[in-house]
């Protein structure tokens, strides 16, 4: 990244990611890279803590959410100056869903422009011990070291947080930053970078535009503020630094695994091979050319519906519209016939009228269904006519719920639990279906409307391209108005969480039983497959829901929706824009 376009970005501002053990002794070390990702994760994992500003009296949250880490039995917490003020009290959750109470401490921000060091800590309310991770030495770090953090990215709304990895690319940049390409978004702030050894190195800061530019709080800083920051007291200077005695990292110049853990991505990336499993599928949407990728798979005597073709395709369904076709390897098209669509998963079972050798057999379709223990086991994603992109298992299964997947209409109503209509956005459905300001809801569809609460829960039920029958009051008039959804527009906040390749999917959730991982797979690269470092596929990439997710289907909701029984269904999609 240039060096000038980054110094503008920082003295222009806040890229900061809130919306606006402590230990001398013994060190758990491994000595060498041998897979013991999953155990740190496992060790580490309930000292992670998500947090926000609470006004006791009035029960009401009074900040945005933001991660951090107990680093001791005692409840010290370590987390970011720009999430927390000295004196005031959060409310802290834990992993295993144990809630309590911790006081802001010390903070340092020596630059108020910019919040930096942005050097904070909190103390837990409360008796001990409590959970907690060793800290690290920030300065025995080396450049392409392997690190993973742990934090709770807002746009998630889950209560556990998610696990992603990376790699140190700047032990000390020119602001006093390590930099790391472990992916952040809001909410992260605060949260835990570690090392291979499972100790906190870093606290998450701060992102630039690319995907690679994150900026953590380098670990020694606390350790040398370590008196001072327990100490409740806003420093605009750095304070004395008389305290307990910094040792150095014994195992310093034996965490550099970086060539262990190439070698293992390189060795499970090159197992997979992509012309066998993932193909590009392309088809008009709204008469304009799409492209999406499309798994592969082999199907046996008891498929149903695939025509006497034992190969089929299963691809994004918001994604495929009309006369699908799919292209070889050598550039070839081939028509498709589209089998079935589920609109609820968002995927599409498909067959090619044509010759493919082969794809992912019904025996390599993973059944797992995760627990803690695979919390950062490494995937890796085949494109078509791409390199795999490698992540790991950041979260185990949860719900989605519907946000941003039912359809869009335009109709705006006020905050005063009323059903008149504050407004309707111009260009909207609603405006052209000719709906208007102050008009009153009764029903949507024959069912009535009794406030703002039966509007949202009715209007999540349909999907862009359906259209719903709106009873209202004009007047003295009962009219009855039909509105086509479709897309809801999208909007990008100025942050470079929102301006990432791709951008996130139109279609991003609503959906059951999923699970997510740190792939940087674009928004136009979903419907390919996800492998384990065993090659056995664990589902496929329905959505890039945020700056640090990328939404999977499980491979048995997969297989499910394979052998399903039914007629060929095909709606033609001619109302749904691009994911």
């Amino acid at each position: 990244m240039n060096r000038i376009f980054r110094l503008c970005i920082f003295i222009g501002g806040a890229l900061l990611l809130c919306p606006a053990i402590y230990s001398f002794g013994q060190h758990v070390v491994t000595n060498s890279f041998d897979g013991n990702l999953n155990e740190c994760i496992r060790r580490v994992y309930p000292a992670c803590i998500r947090a926000y500003g609470i006004d006791t009296v009035r029960n009401m949250q009074t900040s945005s959410q933001f991660s951090a880490v107990v680093v001791s039995a005692e409840g010290h917490i370590l987390t970011v100056a720009h999430a927390v003020m000295p004196g005031r009290t959060y409310k802290v959750s834990f992993p295993d869903g144990r809630v309590a109470y911790a006081a802001g401490m010390g903070r340092i921000v020596t630059d108020a422009g910019r919040t930096l060091p942005d050097v904070a800590m909190m103390k837990l309310l409360g008796r001990g011990p409590w959970p907690f991770a060793e800290m690290g030495f920030s300065d025995s770090l080396h450049n392409e070291d392997p690190c993973f953090g742990i934090s709770y990215p807002e746009s998630l709304a889950q209560l556990k947080p998610m696990v992603r990895k990376g790699r140190i690319l700047a032990v000390k940049d020119e602001w006093g930053f390590l930099e790391s390409t472990c992916i952040m978004e809001t909410g992260d702030s605060g949260g835990p970078l570690f090392d291979l050894n499972g100790r906190v190195i870093g606290l998450h800061s701060r992102i630039d535009q690319p995907e690679a530019a994150n900026y953590e709080v380098p670990v020694d800083i606390y350790r040398k503020y370590w008196n001072a920051l327990n100490v409740q007291k806003n420093y605009d200077q750095w304070p004395p630094t008389e305290g307990p005695k910094i040792d150095q990292d014994p195992p310093a110049g034996q965490t550099n695994h970086s060539i262990a853990v190439e070698k293992e991505d390189k060795q499970a990336v090159e197992k997979i091979q992509p012309e066998n499993c993932v193909i590009l599928l392309s088809s008009k949407i709204n008469d304009t050319l799409q492209s999406i990728q499309a798994t592969v798979v082999t199907m046996d005597d008891k498929a149903q519906n695939l025509k006497g073709n034992h190969i089929a395709l299963v691809s994004k369904c918001s994604m495929v519209g009309q006369e699908p076709y799919m292209i070889t390897t050598d550039g070839k098209k081939l028509k498709c016939d589209i089998i079935r669509r589920d609109e609820d998963k968002d995927i599409i079972l498909l067959v090619a009228n044509g010759l493919i050798a082969e794809g992912i057999g019904p025996t390599e379709f993973s059944s797992d269904t995760f627990s803690h223990k695979d919390l950062g086991r490494s995937l890796y994603s085949p494109l078509s006519g791409q390199r795999a992109k490698n992540s790991v298992i950041g979260s185990l299964f949860f719900d989605l719920p519907p946000s941003f997947r039912s359809g869009y209409s335009g109709m705006m109503l006020p905050r005063d639990g009323q059903l008149f209509l504050r407004r309707v956005a111009p260009g909207s459905p609603a405006e052209k279906a000719g709906l208007k300001a102050n008009d009153k809801l009764v029903a949507m569809n024959g069912v009535p409307l009794n406030g703002p609460d039966d509007f949202g829960k009715e209007a999540l039920k349909y999907l862009p391209g359906n259209s719903v029958r709106m009873d209202i009051k004009r007047g003295d008039s009962m009219l009855s108005i039909r509105v086509l959804l479709t897309n809801r527009p999208l909007v990008t906040a100025n942050h470079p969480m929102d301006k990432f390749t791709g951008g996130k999917s139109i279609r991003r959730d609503g959906f059951r039983g999923i699970f997510v991982h740190d792939a940087r797979i674009r928004s136009y690269e979903c419907g390919g497959p996800v492998f384990d470092a065993a090659n056995r596929f664990v589902g496929i990439n329905i959505a890039r829901f945020s700056h640090v997710s990328t939404v999977v289907i499980p491979a048995a909701q997969v297989w499910e929706f394979i052998r399903k029984t039914g007629p060929s269904v095909d709606q033609g999609r001619k109302s749904i824009g691009p994911s």
